[in-house]
């Protein structure tokens, strides 16, 4: 916890991003490594509230922006050169491709859909070259411009009933189930009680049919979670069954961690900082919505 603490200190206003997803999506399933869902929902996070006040259309036109350095400064994952960490991302990517997100939507409709349509690989040299082209002035260094798919972007807008979470808490963790069941948990903030069938909670981590049993369900998806889940966020996570559903339970959630994480008084004196950053993150996006 005091890691993430100070980790949050230091990258202040890319771990204060949020993520929203409309209800009957967060039950999705896509088999994703932990590097690919950290990739995906940090694009997520970018969207401003401009952003989901577009249709989704125009939203599926907009190309967000991540920078490569400040997407690793979130994370230790072994590489160390700028190039390296392009390459990492850039592979990852593009393994996306064949990874299609399936879920339910509220009548019942199952769903198969691509995560992005277009992604773009900016170098130095390429978003220098774009600068004096276009005459922006965005920050010349490694980026990635992802767009959304039209699909994505109808689940990504217009959001009523929605669940949020933070990004930095949940993709702090290391385990892909892990994760998963700690955004599972942020649908029911008001109880910290999820309760699932069996076969659902399985589809919705994407889990092969050798943890579907409930022994190897239990070994080595749940304990494992467990153990990072409290280890690493005190979230107070247990699980338990009852004939075929699963009931997981925590005695924190998210609104809680941010509140143990995030200093207030640092929040109150970036708010100002903090909304001029989202018109100047809107106007970037202005500008790349042409490429």
């Amino acid at each position: 916890m005091e890691k993430l603490k100070e980790l949050a200190k230091l990258n202040y206003h890319n771990s204060t991003n949020n993520i929203y997803l409309r209800n009957d999506f967060i039950n999705y399933s896509s088999e994703l490594t932990t590097l690919q869902k950290r990739i995906i929902f940090y694009a997520i996070s970018l969207i401003t509230e401009e952003d989901r006040e577009l249709d989704a259309e125009e939203l599926s036109q907009r190309l967000i922006l991540l920078k490569v350095n400040d997407f690793f400064k979130l994370f230790e994952t072994g590489e160390t050169s700028s190039k390296s960490k392009y390459k990492k991302l850039e592979n990852e990517i593009k393994d996306l491709y064949k990874k299609p997100v399936s879920y339910v939507d509220e009548f019942g409709t199952a769903h198969d859909i691509g995560w992005f349509s277009k992604t773009s690989y900016f170098t130095k040299a390429s978003l220098k070259k774009f600068n004096q082209e276009k005459g922006t002035d965005f920050e010349e260094c490694a980026s990635i411009g992802i767009r959304f798919t039209y699909d994505i972007a109808q689940i990504l807008i217009n959001i009523n009933e929605y669940t949020k979470y933070n990004y930095l808490i949940s993709h702090s963790l290391k385990f892909k189930y892990s994760i998963r069941i700690y955004e599972l948990l942020q649908k029911r903030k008001d109880t910290n009680l999820v309760i699932m069938k069996l076969e659902d909670f399985a589809n919705a981590l994407a889990l092969p049919e050798t943890y579907k049993k409930r022994s190897q369900l239990k070994s080595y998806v749940l304990k494992k979670a467990q153990e990072e889940l409290n280890e690493k966020l005190h979230l107070g996570f247990n699980f338990s069954f009852n004939g075929d559903n699963i009931f997981l339970s925590a005695e924190k959630n998210d609104n809680d961690l941010m509140n143990e994480i995030f200093d207030v008084k640092q929040i109150k004196a970036s708010k100002n900082e903090e909304e001029q950053l989202l018109k100047e993150h809107s106007k970037e996006q202005q500008h790349f919505k042409y490429l």
